[in-house]
């Protein structure tokens, strides 16, 4: 569970985002901005190629606290409570260390909403993260935070397409998936 650890991008990931570079090559892109953790920016980077990247923190995955850098099988085992929150009542998520989805979704939310308005009728790259990116889903849906982990699924490598001419409310396509 990684959380906010940084770790760089594996050749998996680096596959994953030239497969992403392809797929975005004949979108119009103006403003690139990632999570500030070095496997985001490198994901950017593959992506964006010679764009300027901005660096947000408020992009970064969600803080785990104590489960940050465990399997999935050690934090089950050590953390079951917690473990099955995190899955199955996101709104209820607590560990020591962590933030709360709630937190996060304020966070997040917040940096989105910023940068949209700061680029109003532009087109832009957002990098970031599983939990980030469904919680700014849900939020823009409406959609209660415990379906956070519904479909559509976010595995690496996936992206979205999200239009809006209202900044409130999105269109949203999701392509791609890890498997590719």
């Amino acid at each position: 569970m990684q959380g906010h650890l940084d770790s760089p991008l594996t050749p998996k990931g680096k596959a994953q985002a030239l497969l992403v570079k392809r797929c975005l090559a004949s979108e119009t892109i103006d403003f690139v901005y990632s999570s500030s953790c070095k496997r985001a920016m490198e994901t950017a980077k593959i992506i964006s190629g010679e764009k300027t990247i901005y660096p947000v923190d408020e992009l970064r995955e969600i803080k785990l606290g104590v489960m940050e850098g465990r399997s999935t099988d050690y934090v089950n085992m050590h953390y079951k409570n917690e473990y099955y929150t995190f899955w199955n009542k996101p709104s209820e998520f607590k560990v020591e260390g962590s933030e709360t989805f709630k937190e996060l979704q304020k966070r997040v939310v917040s940096a989105v909403r910023k940068i949209i308005k700061n680029h109003s009728d532009k087109s832009i790259l957002l990098i970031s993260h599983a939990a980030v990116i469904k919680t700014i889903l849900v939020y823009f849906e409406g959609i209660s935070l415990d379906k956070i982990w519904n479909p559509p699924y976010i595995t690496n490598g996936v992206h979205i397409i999200a239009e809006s001419s209202d900044g409130n409310t999105f269109s949203v396509k999701i392509c791609g998936n890890e498997n590719k």
